[in-house]
């Protein structure tokens, strides 16, 4: 009750409010709708494949091994619905600022994403 009282007439503090939506969010994903499931990580993985052995046979420019042009990597990585939620572009600033945070060097000269960032990512982002 003196909480309630102390508090009355008083915004509330927008950083713990902020704290706790983001908690609830992030549990909610984790939890209830996860971003990375075991289907999705099949789904994901026979897709890299795929595109993996297509831009073979195209004999594009040089790229790490293993590695998908970070376009291709938004569209097998995100449902249609997704890409609508997050462009392109933001999506590559999203991923950059991911890969520094995880040490990550990028390729240089390339916007490109192997197998386990996209993973590592979609995990991420639960």
């Amino acid at each position: 009750m003196r909480r309630a009282e102390a508090a009355a007439g008083r915004p509330p503090d927008e950083a713990v409010v902020g704290r706790h939506i983001g908690a609830v969010v992030d549990r909610w994903y984790r939890e209830e709708s996860p971003l990375l499931t075991a289907e999705r990580e099949q789904q994901l993985r026979a897709g890299w494949e795929a595109a993996l052995a297509r831009l073979s046979l195209l004999a594009s420019a040089a790229m790490p091994e293993g590695h998908l042009p970070l376009r291709e990597a938004w569209e097998l990585m995100l449902t249609c619905e997704e890409r609508g939620e997050l462009p392109a572009d933001e999506f590559a600033a999203d991923v950059g600022e991911f890969l520094g945070r995880a040490g990550a060097a990028a390729a240089p000269g390339a916007a490109t994403l192997g197998l386990a960032q996209a993973l590592a990512y979609l995990q991420e982002q639960a």
